[in-house]
Order: structure tokens, then sequence, then C-alpha cells
């Protein structure tokens, strides 16, 4: 464990390649390297799966609600407030302070139909997480008329039931 003062290593470090622990080396252990050792194996790891977000002033989103009312509310970026925080302009002008994880993007796609004068066909709002597609169609030929109800023809009729008079 000593270093030779010739070499500048331990005679076991040359025999064995390699630095070798001892009782002292935990008492004293090397936090710089364990530390950033560390710190790139989670780095690493989260950036497997992490997915890059950004946002920017008047892109428009939906932002979580938590009060009454409906789960998603609409608005724009008004003010970025940090790396993951947002203020957001809501349509009823109301502006919130919300965290990236509470918002997500609002992009309409409308496609029109050729067959029809501007009637929309499709109307795509996708999200980060999913894509609704609501197809809404107007003409008369799709409306139907629902099926008729069918029942039974069988005449129910009340259960007989034992009584003790009944017996005689």
């Amino acid at each position: 464990m000593t270093p030779h003062s010739t070499t500048g290593v331990s005679p076991a470090e040359l025999l064995l390649g390699r630095r070798i622990r001892s009782h002292l080396d935990q008492l004293q252990p090397n936090l710089t390297n364990r530390v950033s050792t560390r710190q790139q194996a989670q780095k690493k790891n989260h950036d497997s799966h992490a997915k890059f977000r950004s946002l920017q002033v008047g892109d428009s989103v939906f932002v979580t609600n938590f009060n009454n009312g409906p789960k998603w509310l609409s608005g724009t970026i008004h003010d970025v407030r940090g790396p993951v925080s947002f203020t957001v302009s809501l349509t009823d002008s109301r502006l919130v302070r919300k965290h990236i994880d509470q918002i997500r993007f609002r992009t309409v796609t409308v496609e029109l139909n050729d067959n029809k004068n501007d009637d929309v066909d499709f109307l795509v709002l996708p999200s980060s997480t999913s894509t609704w597609t609501t197809s809404i169609d107007r003409t008369p030929s799709s409306v139907t008329a629902s099926p008729a109800v069918c029942r039974s023809n069988r005449i129910c009729h009340p259960p007989d039931r034992y009584t003790p008079d009944d017996a005689n």
C-alpha cells in the first residue's frame, strides 16, 4: 500500500494492475469520483426514456382544471416563468401559472371533404399522449331510424307461493 520511491506506486498495484482497497480507503473514500459516476448513470437512465418538451409564448394549449367544471381548459402561453413553469392566459381572460406536466399542446387540424361545401368532415385534436378523432357528418342520409325494440310475447304471471292454509 505504501508507494515505492522509484515507481511511485505500491508493489501490490504493480503486481495486480489496479489500486488495492484497504480499510483506510473506506474511511476516506473518493467522493468526487463516486458522485460523478452515479450522476452519469442517473442522467443516462433519465435520457433513455425522457421526451423533450418546449413551449413558447403564443402556443395554443390545454391546461388541467382542478376546480369544478371541465377537466381541461383551453388557453395560450402568456409568459415563460422558468424551464418547466408557464403563465397561461385562459379563454375567460384569467392568468394561471402551470407546470409543464399540467399542459398539453392544442393543435386543431381541419380537413374538408371535397363532396360537401365547406362542411367539416373530421376534427382532430392531438395531444402529447393520444389523438382524438371526432367524425361529424351533417347529411340527412347519415341519420338512420333506430331499430324497433324487440320484446317478448310471453305473459308473466305472479309466482304460486306456498301458504300453510292451502294445504287442506
